[in-house]
């Protein structure tokens, strides 16, 4: 399984419903759901041979995030403004992830 981390952006619609938004992955979606734990990162399972570490939500998106059944999924090419999939997936909450997260974790260092 490939497991790397990525950018993301998290908005809210006008129904307050979250959706994360993600540079495009590789293969179609399959049975995706996304991981949480009510902390600053989850998982999102993209299809069996792909997971994303989907990390540093603020504290309002970890509200939002731990009350949610399932958000969107947008994916979009680099430029973050061309959309090339949009798809529901279930949140599934747990108190612990299956492995250590934090060592897919890269810290952005202060310039």
């Amino acid at each position: 399984m490939q497991i790397k981390q990525e950018q993301i952006y998290l908005v809210k619609n006008e129904k307050s419903k979250l959706s994360i938004l993600l540079e495009v992955e590789f293969g179609e979606p399959a049975d995706s759901y996304v991981m949480y734990n009510g902390k600053e990162h989850a998982l999102f399972y993209h299809h069996e041979n792909d997971m994303i570490v989907l990390d540093f939500f603020p504290e309002g998106a970890r509200s939002a995030l731990s009350k949610a059944k399932e958000v969107g999924i947008v994916e979009t090419l680099s430029d973050a403004q061309t959309v090339i999939r949009d798809y529901k997936v279930p949140v599934k909450h747990v108190e612990k992830y299956p492995f250590d997260v934090s060592k897919y974790i890269e810290v952005p260092k202060a310039s």
